[in-house]
């Protein structure tokens, strides 16, 4: 997407804002949503960052953690956006990306393969709540 940058002539005066413009005019649309989608990345956040912190005490809590309340939580999750939003395998992605910070943080470099694992159950929610989709009538 190519971004232009709207300049007024003469230059803009202080206490005036630039507008960004994407070629299409898709700008407003690009916001909506981010809006609708910001509230499925934050629950995933608090799921992939706080939950560990709260349940990690030893290697049985973290085998718990990983194995299955993160994966649970994720895959109710992505049905949940799914059912409303349709499939986009952007979210997928995010939730990979979203994922991969906490490795460092948290873990270490063998939960990598949790990467992969997490996407791969976004994706198969996101796919699942699709399927449960209510169609909006055009009649």
């Amino acid at each position: 997407m190519l971004i232009l940058l709207k300049i007024q002539n003469p230059p803009l005066e202080s206490g005036k804002v630039i507008k960004f413009l994407s070629c299409n005019g898709y700008e407003e649309e690009v916001v909506d949503t981010i809006k609708k989608e910001i509230k499925y990345y934050i629950i995933v956040v608090i799921v992939f960052y706080l939950l560990p912190l709260l349940l990690i005490k030893d290697t049985g809590g973290a085998m718990f953690s990983m194995l299955i309340l993160i994966p649970l939580l994720i895959l109710v999750i992505s049905c949940i956006y799914g059912m409303k939003n349709g499939f986009y395998i952007r979210y997928a992605l995010i939730v990979a990306l979203l994922f991969t910070p906490s490795i460092y943080v948290i873990y270490n470099e063998s939960a990598w393969i949790y990467t992969a694992i997490y996407g791969a159950i976004a994706l198969i929610g996101n796919l699942i709540g699709l399927a449960f989709r209510k169609t909006k009538n055009t009649d």
